[in-house]
């Protein structure tokens, strides 16, 4: 009998450890929280942006109102770090960014198109990962009006692509097939 108290003592203080860890772990994930929070409620108020992508893309979104260039170093930063629908948020934005800065141009302006196209990729792949985001496509069309796309140049790759899945390929030889 003497083993087995033994033996339930030392599971208690097991359950015991685990679960001061567990109550560490979870009052250091809500004092996280309550500062992302704070933040987000008052940037003004906290001294320093916490490190999560939440806050992040709030102060890109802050920055790109101003029409401020490190916005575009935010959301690119945080789309290395995020998956999901903050990565999709924060592409959209840079899209934005991108478009905003090229409508504000002249259209002799040779940083004009490379601004546009950037945004039209944005678009474009926030559109892969979720197809029913109406913004991205809207905004997709806007650019689209602006610098409209070469359909030679996409009737020659789609014939090069059509090509390329009709014959097969060895190391020594190529098959064409019917």
């Amino acid at each position: 009998m003497n083993k087995w108290l033994l033996g339930a003592r030392l599971a208690l203080y097991i359950l015991l450890a685990l679960a001061l860890v567990g109550i560490v772990h979870s009052s250091l994930s809500l004092s996280k929280a309550n500062k992302v929070n704070a933040y987000l409620a008052s940037p003004d108020s906290v001294e320093e942006r916490p490190d999560h992508p939440s806050a992040i893309l709030a102060d890109a979104n802050d920055f790109s109102r101003e029409g401020d260039q490190q916005a575009l170093e935010l959301l690119t930063q945080l789309l290395g770090q995020t998956d999901g629908e903050i990565q999709q948020i924060a592409r959209y934005n840079r899209g934005n960014v991108n478009l905003r800065q090229a409508f504000g141009m002249d259209e002799d302006d040779s940083q004009m198109i490379p601004l546009v196209e950037l945004a039209k990729q944005d678009y474009r792949d926030v559109l892969k990962q979720n197809p029913a985001f109406w913004q991205a496509r809207y905004n997709l069309e806007l650019a689209l009006r602006k610098v409209p796309e070469d359909p030679t140049v996409v009737e020659e790759d789609k014939a090069q692509e059509i090509h390329n899945e009709r014959s097969i390929e060895s190391k020594a030889f190529k098959i064409d097939l019917p």
